[in-house]
This record gives C-alpha cells, sequence and structure tokens, in this order.
C-alpha cells in the first residue's frame, strides 16, 4: 500500500471544539508539522518547535495539552532515530555530521 501523503491543516477557522482539542490531533499529523518544522529551521529547542507546530496547526497559543501532544511526537521521533538531541537542541538525524561552518567568500584575483 503506497504511504499516504499527510497534510498539515490549519484549524483556526474550525467551529467545532471537537476538532481543537489537543488530544483529537492525529499523532502522524502532529510529527509531520514537527519534521516540516525541522526541515524549514534545521533544528531548534523543543519548546520553539512546540509553538511553531501549535501555530502551523491553527492554534492561537500552545496549551500545556498541546504542548505535551507535541513533545510527544518530538519523543517518538527521537525514539524512532529520525531526531538527535545536541544539548539543548533538536536536529534532523541526517544534518547530524558536525556543525554548520559559514560559508567562505572567494576573493576575486
Amino acid at each position: 500500500m503506497p504511504r499516504r501523503t499527510i497534510r498539515l491543516r490549519d484549524r483556526s477557522g474550525v467551529t467545532s471544539a471537537g476538532l481543537r482539542r489537543p488530544d483529537m490531533l492525529p499523532p502522524q499529523e502532529v510529527k509531520e508539522g514537527v519534521l516540516h518544522v525541522m526541515r524549514r529551521n534545521l533544528g531548534g529547542g523543543q519548546d520553539e518547535i512546540a509553538q511553531t507546530v501549535a501555530h502551523l496547526l491553527g492554534f492561537k497559543a500552545t496549551s500545556a495539552q498541546l504542548r505535551e501532544v507535541v513533545y510527544s511526537a518530538i519523543s517518538g521521533l527521537v525514539q524512532e532515530e529520525i531526531l538527535v538531541r545536541r544539548g539543548e537542541l533538536l536536529a534532523l538525524k541526517d544534518i547530524e555530521s558536525g556543525p554548520i561552518r559559514p560559508a567562505t567568500a572567494s576573493t576575486p584575483q
């Protein structure tokens, strides 16, 4: 069975309270949100990732319950070895090879 693309859905205009409950968010959608943030930013702190994912999903504020849902997704991605911890920061495993070095400008000769 082919893998389906997971879309992040903005819930800001939803009127049903049930669709905005953090415990009702599909875990795969939250994981995809975390990966989206990580790909765009090349890493970050757990709190910043949670806040950004919450906004992507259409939440104006990041409640403690929503934060825990995102933290759970992050933990799962670390266990799956898709993300790695570097002290207080998280990064995608495939870019873990070393520190990011600034590009050097070539000087005309």
